[in-house]
């Protein structure tokens, strides 16, 4: 770093986001009280105060990890919202648990910034994480439960497989729609029969809209046949549409896999 710590303050905000970028774990004290000064000063651009966030996320030392904690627990939704995203850069397995914790905010906001967060880390998940996620799908807000869902789905753990099934038979549609998006991402065949009796028979077009997706994810041997029914059936116009472009999706698919690039080497 060819900067001090009082010239970070300094200059551009496109000269200050730099700075910020050059800033690793072995900055000093001083260095890193000023990139916390960025954070909570509501009179800088919110890019520049995003990035100082993800730079005390980027440092992954305990000095800048309590920080991005004490953040978490303040009453000004966008400090919690800028350490959420801070902890999106940290590699810690502990703070996993912050980011699920912050998905049951009171601030929507929040809630999307620290999922983004949670999908940037899925590889460090861990058996603590899937924990947290799954105790986070019994939560009494579908508001929570189903960014849950959603990063269950991105985890393809099989853990997630029985929890799903269980949200797919939900009251509230919004759930049996990322349940239904979440066993597509999820890739177990055992989530066929469910889906497509909610494509079937669903009440919520978006329900059945996501079934179809997911089922055209799965692939299961009657795929074709599944899709062509809904996409000349369905009583939606959105589902229909939905249907027919994973038909597509399949085809063009199928035409690739028969062609080969080098077939006159």
């Amino acid at each position: 770093m060819n900067f001090t710590p009082d010239e970070l303050l300094e200059g551009s905000i496109e000269d200050v986001r730099n700075r910020l970028k050059q800033i690793d774990a072995d900055a000093t004290d001083e260095l890193i009280e000023n990139v916390v000064r960025i954070v909570v000063d509501p009179q800088r651009a919110e890019v520049v105060r995003v990035e100082a966030a993800m730079t005390l996320g980027r440092c992954s030392t305990e000095e800048c990890r309590s920080r991005l904690k004490q953040f978490l627990g303040s009453e000004d939704p966008i400090l919690r919202r800028l350490a959420t995203a801070g902890l999106g850069e940290d590699r810690s397995d502990s703070t996993i648990l912050w980011l699920i914790e912050m998905l049951a905010d009171d601030i929507n906001k929040v809630r999307n910034v620290a999922e983004r967060s949670l999908l940037k880390r899925l590889s460090h998940l861990g058996t603590a994480g899937i924990d947290a996620l799954l105790e986070t799908l019994a939560h009494s807000d579908p508001l929570t439960r189903s960014p849950a869902a959603r990063l269950l789905g991105q985890s393809q753990n099989e853990r997630a497989l029985a929890p799903l099934l269980e949200m797919l038979q939900s009251e509230e549609w919004l759930e049996r729609m990322w349940a239904a998006k979440s066993l597509g991402d999820l890739g177990k065949a055992d989530a066929v029969e469910a889906l497509t009796d909610r494509l079937h028979n669903d009440e919520k077009n978006r329900v059945r809209a996501a079934s179809s997706e997911a089922l055209g994810s799965l692939r299961p041997e009657n795929i074709h046949e599944l899709l062509k029914h809904a996409a000349d059936n369905d009583e939606d116009e959105g589902v229909r549409k939905t249907a027919h472009e994973a038909l597509l999706a399949l085809s063009f698919e199928a035409e690739d896999s028969e062609v080969d690039p080098f077939a006159d080497d």
